[in-house]
């Protein structure tokens, strides 16, 4: 009999939990501004060479990127809001460490 009125008790809290992961899911997709999948790359309006993207990085002119889930593309905007395409080289390992030293966030774009 205990354990049941245990389990009652316990349904609100998950209520609210799914609740809680659901607006959270919602106010994050929001946030992403269009990060969500791989229609967005045609929407780019430029193509920015790696090397000058790498530069923007270090510069800290970048603050948040879509990965594409095969890691051969970025998605960003720049300072005035234009979406630019970068292709990705492929030995670019250092690739996530610089931007997580830079503290950019990074998202992936589903296909």
């Amino acid at each position: 009999m205990r354990d049941n009125q245990w389990k009652k008790s316990r349904q609100p809290i998950l209520l609210f939990l799914i609740a809680s992961l659901t607006i959270i899911s919602s106010a994050c997709a929001n946030y992403l501004g269009g990060f969500a999948d791989s229609s967005q790359f045609s929407q780019a309006k430029k193509t920015l060479k790696y090397s000058d993207f790498i530069q923007q990085v270090e510069q800290g002119k970048i603050k948040k990127v879509g990965l594409s889930t095969d890691r051969t593309k970025i998605l960003l905007k720049d300072t005035d809001g234009v979406k630019a395409i970068v292709n990705i080289p492929p030995n670019s390992e250092e690739l996530i460490d610089t931007l997580t030293k830079k503290s950019v966030e990074i998202y992936v774009i589903s296909k």
